[in-house]
């Protein structure tokens, strides 16, 4: 299919999609579970930051949330929702931890570093109202609820706002060629080096990766998963300590650089031109793919004659395991209207009408796990390449706990990160050995940790009470955040 039909795919999906957006799209949806009025004097008015595709802030985006968020006001006469653009952007965490100081953060924030919220007063604890309402956290994957709670393990500071899982898109026309057969569901991580390897080479004069990885040499946010794959972590005890000298953290390290990133068989998620680029000219035959990009993918692709299909990350010596986004709803310590704010998170996270709307929207994968079938039969109908492929792996690393968010240190996360992305750049250039870069580098992550663990982290209010120590703790916090993805 050439560019011709390309243009078709896009014509149809977008028709679909306006199909599903027009007239009782959105506002149709019911107010979702257990959705009750709430008694109040007078009219409140909360200000909530929803997410955005690509952080787009339109006036067509804001009417169609605005009907998203309808049945929330319908069910609770008293209140109204003034939906406001998040500071800075989407998923900005200087611009909110700015904007919390100033005391100008909306009633609902959201983010996807929890790291620097963790501690200070920043954020509301839920476990309270949690209680109270008998909320069931198993709602939600157990996995991604452990990323939002305090330093201290007592409270839970957010609920998710949707879960960005992956899976791998596999080039099948390739493995055709190669006379190979496809890979199983049940795969182990070392049936999926021997299957890199094998498929990695040489094409059309240049190299062929069997695989790439959400891993980036650049970066060390987002590598989480793959020490937990083989039963390690890169951040302990509650965030004081780093994890990468431990035995398991260093078999996952000598897994990655031994089998693919040495000898080339695989690449990283930021190999040049692209991961989808590469896949979609078979320079990549494995690649990772995000939920949330899934029906670009299938747009890109649709210019290939490409047969592709989709695949669950390979089972790891300590099960399944990959990456997972950690992007959440909370509400700001300084709202003046808590208990009015909790009714809203609640029903945003741990009720069913605004993820589906939100679905429909931007086709966003849900917080909620019993949405996932929905979801999928959602993103089928709006992208028919889509419907014989298996979308449901997605789901699964939601649904079975193995989709792991970033974790984060307790004190100079940024400085901490630093650290790891320097011993990530020497393994790249081979000057040192796993097993050295990482005892290294938690040694010094270690002592960076200990060094500053004697002072209290500022709170909100004394940060609030000078304009220079909040600049100073902004910077300390925060400093890679516009980094990342």
């Amino acid at each position: 299919m050439g560019e011709t039909g390309r243009r078709r795919l896009g014509r149809m999906v977008a028709g679909s999609l306006a199909a599903a957006l027009g007239a009782g799209g959105c506002a149709a949806v019911s107010p979702g579970r257990g959705a009750r009025p709430l008694v109040s004097h007078g009219v409140v008015t909360l200000s909530f930051s929803p997410w955005t595709a690509g952080g787009t802030w339109t006036a067509t985006v804001q009417r169609l949330l605005a009907s998203g968020i309808a049945p929330f006001e319908a069910a609770n006469r008293g209140l109204r929702v003034r939906l406001v653009p998040p500071p800075g952007g989407c998923c900005n965490p200087a611009a909110l931890t700015a904007a919390l100081v100033a005391g100008t953060a909306p009633d609902i924030v959201l983010n996807n570093n929890i790291g620097g919220y963790a501690s200070g007063g920043y954020l509301l604890p839920l476990t309270t109202y949690l209680r109270r309402d008998n909320i069931d956290l198993r709602l939600w994957s157990p996995a991604q609820i452990a990323s939002f709670r305090d330093w201290n393990n007592r409270d839970l500071l957010a609920l998710p706002t949707y879960y960005n899982t992956t899976a791998y898109l596999v080039n099948l026309t390739v493995m055709d060629q190669l006379g190979m057969g496809y890979p199983d569901p049940a795969w182990t991580s070392g049936d999926f080096a021997r299957l890199a390897r094998s498929l990695s080479g040489t094409q059309g004069g240049g190299r062929r990766f069997g695989c790439n990885l959400w891993f980036s040499e650049s970066q060390a946010w987002g590598v989480d998963w793959i020490f937990r794959a083989f039963g390690g972590r890169k951040v302990l005890h509650g965030g004081a300590a780093c994890g990468l000298s431990e035995a398991a953290s260093v078999a996952a390290g000598d897994w990655l650089y031994h089998e693919f990133l040495w000898p080339q068989v695989g690449t990283t998620k930021a190999a040049s031109g692209g991961a989808l680029a590469q896949f979609a000219s078979g320079r990549t035959v494995l690649s990772v793919q995000q939920a949330g990009g899934l029906l670009a993918t299938v747009t890109q692709l649709a210019g290939t004659t490409m047969k592709w299909d989709i695949a669950p990350f390979p089972v790891f010596p300590a099960g399944r395991a990959c990456f997972g986004g950690d992007q959440y709803y909370a509400i700001s310590a300084l709202t003046r209207h808590p208990d009015q704010a909790w009714e809203l998170l609640r029903w945003l996270s741990a009720e069913t009408s605004w993820q589906l709307s939100v679905m429909r929207i931007f086709l966003m994968a849900p917080a909620l796990l019993s949405l996932w079938p929905q979801w999928i039969r959602l993103i089928q109908a709006l992208a028919p390449p889509l419907r014989h492929k298996n979308v449901q792996w997605f789901g699964h690393a939601a649904m079975h706990g193995y989709a792991y968010p970033t974790s984060y240190f307790r004190y100079v996360d940024a400085s901490a990160e630093a650290i790891l992305q320097g011993a990530f750049t020497a393994l790249g250039q081979r000057r040192t050995t796993v097993r050295q870069a990482f005892v290294a580098a938690a040694r010094q992550v270690d002592a960076l940790e200990r060094s500053n663990a004697g002072a209290a982290a500022p709170g909100l209010r004394s940060l609030r009470s000078s304009e220079r120590r909040a600049r100073t703790r902004v910077k300390r916090m925060f400093a890679v955040a516009s980094a990342r993805p």
